[in-house]
């Protein structure tokens, strides 16, 4: 049976879910204003994963040996390059790239587990008092949490939740594109 238009109680938008007894049972939508709150204080918690992480792997790991030899020969080529801007752009692109690889695995990575492990409540969303759930009232289950977190990175574009934050206020019931 197809959800109806969501009923405003008290002003705020809700999603009514029958039970299997034909109970209803009325969830509260997140707007877009605590969802914007609850991704700052996970982007904060990114933020400092991913330091922790890169920092880990500075000082733990022989990974700035490794990253020094897998970057000599350009910097060798950079002392006899006619052009050696073309070089520098090599090596930014590849630590840009290497950057943007291992914040999209740890992003993915935290909403995942946060999800699945916290019921749907990662920490942002459980400082103001949000989770995530089915349709149908339920938990998230693995394949729509996953299919959630990939659209993420449509939703980030062009930058910054542009296109999740005009899906969540041109739908009836706040949903960005993974939801």
């Amino acid at each position: 049976m197809p959800l109806a238009e969501p009923p405003a109680l008290g002003g705020e938008a809700v999603q009514e879910v029958r039970s299997a007894e034909q109970v209803a049972l009325h969830f509260p939508i997140a707007g877009p204003g605590t969802r914007v709150l609850a991704y700052a204080v996970d982007a904060a918690v990114l933020l400092l994963l991913q330091l922790g992480v890169l920092i880990a792997l500075l000082l733990v790991t022989p990974l700035a040996q490794v990253l020094s030899e897998a970057l000599r020969p350009f910097f060798e080529q950079l002392e006899t390059a006619p052009r050696p801007e073309q070089v520098v752009t090599s090596i930014g692109m590849l630590v840009f790239v290497g950057l943007l690889v291992g914040q999209l695995v740890l992003e993915w990575g935290y909403f995942l587990l946060s999800e699945r492990l916290t019921g749907g409540r990662s920490l942002g969303k459980r400082l103001v008092g949000l989770r995530v759930i089915g349709a149908d009232g339920l938990p998230l289950t693995p394949r729509a949490s996953l299919v959630r977190n990939l659209l993420r990175a449509v939703d980030v574009l062009p930058s910054s939740y542009v296109v999740g934050l005009v899906a969540i206020v041109a739908s009836p019931r706040c949903q960005r594109l993974g939801d």
